[in-house]
């Protein structure tokens, strides 16, 4: 090992090395929360203004600036010395309340301008001051990795014990969020997080060994900005949310806002809604409505209702509401996704018995129906034929054994992430082989599913729909050309923007039913997608064509090879891969790193993906190799000789957010509620991971030390098991209670957490004995790679399968056992330990 320099960390005084105190575990356990809940809010805050592709930046942003901070210690840390360092982390953590409320007054007030104006506002485009924005909400993080790189250091002898309450931590902010964002919304828990920086300053100087007058002094000088700057804010509005996809909400004042881990419910007033579909043909009034919207983008109308079916009878004229009228007067309807009753409106005014509304969002039920606007939707939802469910859609239909005339979704599409990331959406799960299956399950004799949804440019939804409902009927060995009819509407816009509506009936339509359908169509001004060689004119535009194609192709090989030739995928999700959304290809990868914006992005994340991947990519090629130019000379032989450390640390980094992301996309759709994949499943884990580091990853006798190298091992192995084993696991038990599946997700992630936590505290210990300078370097490496993995993970599980996403979590912990845990020299010191 080289000699230390006078002046470096190592060459003081060994008081460091006794260990965190319990002070110093609090700070950093306060800090890792506010990091990690600061993220999470971010995520939702950039679902509600742009769009949940957004959501990427959060975890990017955070990754990145903790990675930063990492490399920034490491360059001064021989010029500041131990006192340097401990002054450094006190300083910084007391600098993140008043650069978190600076970063959310920018977001709130300077109006990121991704959406256009008029007719084309909810298309998109790149600009600098959206750029510039997103690179200043690196700032909170990037003081949050100078903290925890600082404390690393100084206590990398023990860092089972900082890395253990970094992670309990962030498991303690996970678990917050929904209650802090339920109760102060998202902007006033940015600012709550703002204010506890200041005891976790005070705290981290403490325990870190600064006087308590000093302590106290960091403690202070944060609040003290922190108070009256967001006082005075609030007073001035400044922490109200200014626009919101190309919404000018200082313009359109909403009525009612409230937020919750995974959606922002606002209602506005006024609207003139006449529907999804509207017939061309349809005449009359239209009553009286306000918007509701979810995250600014998905709207669902409040229609006023006295009782008198004839006032709203409207609804019944849109082709999202057509199953209605080819089968009036049911007993049973089931509405999932009810939203603001419209669909439920439309059913009871064509004479259905009974309507089950299942609708996920609690706020739209609780304060939105049944509270704030019930007068104004006349009590729609506490009539006694209507019963309302507040469950995940496919949840509900596991649980019941009730089937049902009609099961219904209309529009069910909200484009908003979830608090757990990017393309962790609430309705994910809904559009899946598994999930028609589900629905073609629930249905009585002779009943019929009918599913809703927009086809945009670029994004050929009915084409994708019908082919999904084909494999359905397929399984049930019907035949599609007698059990789907797919109708449309191209609607007057601009651009090509055509409404679908597919019904299933797994029985088959009848020859008089058929008849009914074309003859009501042609009444209403719909059109028919009629099987290749039907008595019809062609199709009016080449998804038309390719639905034809889907009903009519009696052999499933050339229909499948034809399906992969064209150039949007609308091959069937599955629920390994549930992204109905999303309809790149991987193979255009190449071309849209260097094609313009796309138009819009619902459909397009590709575009996204490539460019954040590309720049994750260099940024971790970057962040590992500016310590090594700047200081060539003096880590070239810590290179030279432990070079596998930096290997592990990536490969640590890779296997973790994997491992994460994979837990997430498998377990939310299956506990159904969006709150408690936060809490459970990313806060658990983290749980688990902090409890794995602390109890298991400190110095210990030799023999555990040396079983303890087999942790990546052990996390290959969990990861094989969760690619091929949940599957039917959870499968097995959807049927459960709330409680049961809770216990269920507690029994996959909790171990695998468990063993998580181990391997990276054994790292730092182990370059804490052969190379002390490389540990905020390697800090820094792992939160680069940390920013790459969660890109990986989700282009892997988009285009593979969230399967194949566990199995790459495995082999980066594979890579990681070879590289740096398989003892080559039992000698060495730390090479036992790990």
């Amino acid at each position: 090992m080289n000699e230390p320099a006078p002046g470096s960390v190592a060459s003081e005084s060994p008081g460091s090395r006794a260990g965190p105190t319990a002070a110093l575990v609090s700070g950093v356990s306060l800090l890792s929360g506010g990091l990690i809940a600061t993220e999470l809010l971010l995520t939702r805050l950039f679902s509600v203004q742009l769009w949940y592709h957004f959501a990427f930046l959060a975890i990017s942003v955070a990754l990145l600036g903790g990675a930063l901070g990492g490399v920034v210690v490491h360059l001064l840390q021989r010029r500041l010395g131990e006192r340097g360092l401990r002054l450094l982390a006190a300083a910084a953590t007391s600098a993140l309340g008043p650069a978190l409320l600076a970063v959310e007054l920018a977001l709130l007030r300077l109006a990121p301008d991704w959406f256009g104006a008029g007719p084309d506002a909810m298309f998109t485009s790149l600009t600098l001051r959206l750029g510039a924005l997103i690179g200043f909400a690196t700032l909170p993080f990037l003081l949050g990795g100078v903290v925890l790189a600082c404390v690393m250091r100084l206590f990398a002898a023990r860092a089972h014990v900082v890395y253990g309450a970094d992670l309990v931590g962030a498991a303690a902010g996970c678990i917050a969020v929904p209650l802090v964002i339920g109760t102060l919304g998202g902007p006033g828990a940015l600012w709550f997080l703002a204010f506890l920086c200041g005891p976790a300053a005070g705290a981290l100087a403490w325990g870190s060994g600064l006087p308590g007058r000093a302590a106290a002094l960091f403690a202070a000088g944060g609040l003290a900005v922190v108070a009256p700057a967001g006082l005075l804010a609030r007073h001035a509005g400044g922490l109200d949310l200014r626009v919101a996809k190309g919404i000018d909400l200082e313009e359109r004042r909403p009525e009612f806002a409230a937020w919750n881990s995974y959606s922002l419910v606002t209602v506005l007033d006024g609207g003139v809604f006449a529907g999804w579909g509207p017939s061309p043909r349809r005449t009359g009034p239209v009553p009286p409505q306000k918007t509701l919207v979810i995250d600014m983008n998905a709207l669902t109308p409040l229609i006023a209702f006295d009782g008198d079916f004839h006032d709203v009878s409207f609804v019944a004229r849109d082709l999202s509401a057509f199953v209605y009228l080819v089968r009036p007067r049911v007993a049973a309807v089931c509405v999932l996704g009810a939203g603001g009753g419209k669909d439920v409106l439309a059913a009871l005014a064509l004479g259905a018995g009974h309507v089950t509304a299942v609708e996920i969002n609690e706020i739209i039920v609780r304060d939105v129906m049944l509270d704030r606007y019930r007068d104004w939707t006349g009590g729609l939802y506490a009539r006694p034929d209507v019963q309302v469910v507040t469950a995940d859609a496919r949840g509900f239909l596991h649980r019941t054994d009730r089937r049902f005339d009609i099961i219904q979704l209309s529009m069910v599409d909200t484009s908003a992430a979830t608090g757990a990331g990017a393309y962790a959406l609430t309705e994910n799960g809904l559009y899946t082989r598994e999930a028609f299956s589900d629905y073609l399950d629930r249905l009585a004799p002779g009943g019929i599913l009918s599913v809703a949804t927009l086809s945009l440019p670029d994004l050929a939804l009915g084409a994708r729909l019908a082919l999904l409902a084909r494999e359905a009927v397929a399984r049930r060995e019907g035949d599609p050309r007698a059990g789907i009819v797919v109708l449309r509407l191209r609607l007057p816009h601009r651009r090509a923007v055509w409404m679908n509506d597919v019904l299933v009936k797994p029985d088959g339509f009848s020859a008089e039913e058929i008849d009914r359908i074309d003859r009501l169509a042609e009444w209403l001004g719909f059109e028919r997608v009629r099987p290749e060689g039907g008595a019809a004119s062609a199709p009016a535009d080449a998804e038309a064509a390719w639905i034809a194609r889907i009903l009519a192709e009696p052999d499933a090989g050339r229909l499948a090879a034809a399906v992969a030739d064209w150039p949007l995928d609308v091959s069937a999700p599955t629920d390994d891969r549930p992204y109905f959304f999303y309809q790149n290809r991987l193979r255009d990868w190449p071309e849209v790193l260097f094609a313009p914006s796309p138009s819009h992005l619902l459909g397009n994340g590709l575009y996204f993906l490539a460019h954040a991947g590309l720049a994750a990519g260099l940024l971790l090629l970057l962040l590992a190799g500016i310590p090594f130019a700047v200081a060539r000379r003096r880590l070239a032989g810590d290179l030279r000789r432990r070079g596998r450390l930096l290997a592990v640390a990536v490969a640590l980094g890779l296997g973790f957010m994997c491992l994460e992301l994979a837990l997430v996309q498998r377990l939310g759709p299956y506990l159904g509620r969006p709150a408690w994949a936060l809490a459970l499943v990313l806060g658990g884990l983290l749980l688990a991971a902090g409890l794995g580091s602390r109890l298991l990853a400190g110095p210990g006798a030799p023999a555990r030390a040396s079983r303890l190298r087999y942790a990546p091992l052990v996390l290959v192995l969990l990861g094989g098991a969760a690619a091929w084993l949940l599957p039917p696991l959870l499968s097995a038990t959807l049927r459960f209670g709330d409680a049961g599946r809770l216990v269920v997700a507690a029994a996959v992630t909790l171990p695998a957490g468990f063993a998580a936590g181990i391997p990276f505290p054994l790292l730092l210990r182990r370059a804490d004995a052969e190379a002390p300078a490389a540990v905020p370097w390697l800090w820094a490496v792992n939160g680069a790679a940390g920013v790459f993995g969660s890109i990986l993970a989700t282009v892997v599980s988009i285009h593979v399968g969230i399967r194949a996403a566990f199995v790459v979590a495995a082999a980066a912990y594979g890579l990681a056992f070879v590289a740096g845990f398989v003892r080559r020299r039992p000698e060495e010191p730390g090479e036992a330990g790990g």
